[in-house]
């Protein structure tokens, strides 16, 4: 990965860090960014361990952000990938650990599991028996994370292609046309969505739908 490479992520970080507006960080502005960053790292990216360090860390950084501005699908797909970098890493530079190595797969699982149940065998399998987090912890976390998926019920068509393609779109329509801000503005913020959403012929249901039970301000 060249330096010209790095510095043009770099811009880009400091961009997406910048995506604030009276306060709110507003997502479909973070989103287009996000893509460039995601192309620039996974077709630049060599096995040298600079490259795979680097590549590591900012995979992270683009997991964080999606979760950040609630895209928990994508979140999952590079969690995993910064995961399967650090493997590369660890297996070709001395055993290596990268930091936070824990904290990622546990984040896989929760990304996983936000919308439906999933038993993530394939992290397991991928990360077991390998070293670079010891067999024990990697169970304690799995059990941990299967016993508890998740604390809310989110709409699964969060996940779908055909959601992620407009909800830029949609997001940006709710944040112009809303008359409310800060407690209570969510009802409005979701009713605006699900109009916005269905006229694309998407029906999503929201949070205050999906958990009648709760309470949400």
């Amino acid at each position: 990965m060249t330096q010209e490479i790095i510095n043009d992520v770099n811009k880009l970080v400091e961009i997406i860090n910048g995506c604030e507006i009276d306060g709110e960080y507003k997502g479909y502005l973070a989103s287009p960014h996000l893509e460039v960053m995601v192309d620039l790292i996974l077709n630049n990216l060599d096995d040298s361990r600079e490259s795979l360090s680097y590549a590591y860390d900012t995979l992270i950084f683009i997991a964080d952000r999606y979760m950040m501005i609630g895209r928990l699908s994508l979140s999952a797909i590079y969690n995993k990938k910064s995961l399967e970098v650090g493997l590369m890493l660890f297996d070709k530079y001395g055993k290596m650990i990268p930091h936070d190595i824990e904290k990622v797969y546990s984040k896989v699982l929760h990304d996983r599991n936000y919308y439906v149940d999933d038993d993530c065998e394939d992290i397991l399998l991928m990360l077991k028996g390998k070293g670079i987090i010891d067999d024990e912890t990697l169970l304690n976390i799995y059990n941990k994370r299967m016993k508890s998926r998740r604390t809310l019920k989110n709409d699964p068509i969060e996940m779908s292609d055909k959601y992620l393609e407009v909800i830029d779109e949609v997001e940006e329509m709710v944040d112009k046309n809303r008359k409310t801000r800060g407690m209570g503005s969510c009802h409005e913020m979701w009713a605006l969505k699900a109009k916005y959403l269905k006229e694309k012929g998407i029906i999503w249901r929201s949070l205050a739908i999906m958990n009648p039970r709760m309470r949400f301000d």
